[in-house]
């Protein structure tokens, strides 16, 4: 996440449907996974950055929250005229314990990331209509490229036998 546009991060713009916003991160997951990508050190981040996106934008209620939550950031950010992020109290517990307890530290990061990419890949799964139309793009992608490649291959087998 951080401060990115879910709506970008899919491709997506605001106002589609469940499916459209299914379908797009079908496709981000599905090209960005680490699996598919084995030589590319960025590929994790792109991949938990797009199931974090598809949390956000998943159905009309999470939509809904995550507009909220924009908008709420943008309201504070431009009334706050603190460029501190912590309150005061904060700041008084800070300098009473000087240090960050790492285990707190870590369970609010996880917590802030919501769910793994796995239960967020299940959850996707589960809507078979999403899962056939990016699967029938990619068979078709996939489909064309083989043609190109054989059309290629038996043009210069042509080639080589008339040069005989």
């Amino acid at each position: 996440g951080g401060g990115e546009d879910a709506y970008a991060v899919l491709g997506v713009r605001r106002g589609q449907t469940d499916r459209e916003y299914k379908v797009s991160y079908l496709k981000l997951a599905k090209a960005s996974h680490p699996d598919a990508n084995p030589n590319d050190p960025q590929a994790t981040a792109r991949f938990q950055k797009a199931a974090w996106a598809y949390e956000k934008v998943r159905d009309e209620s999470a939509r809904r929250r995550y507009d909220d939550e924009v908008a709420a950031q943008r309201a504070s950010s431009t009334s706050s005229s603190s460029s501190s992020s912590y309150s005061s109290q904060q700041r008084q517990q800070q300098q009473q314990k000087p240090y960050y307890d790492a285990y707190q530290q870590s369970e609010a990061y996880w917590q802030r990331q919501g769910p793994s990419a796995a239960e967020t890949w299940e959850r996707a799964s589960s809507d078979a209509a999403a899962m056939a139309q990016a699967f029938s793009d990619w068979l078709k992608e996939e489909a064309l490229s083989r043609k190109q490649e054989f059309e290629s291959e038996l043009n210069s087998a042509v080639e080589a036998a008339r040069r005989r």
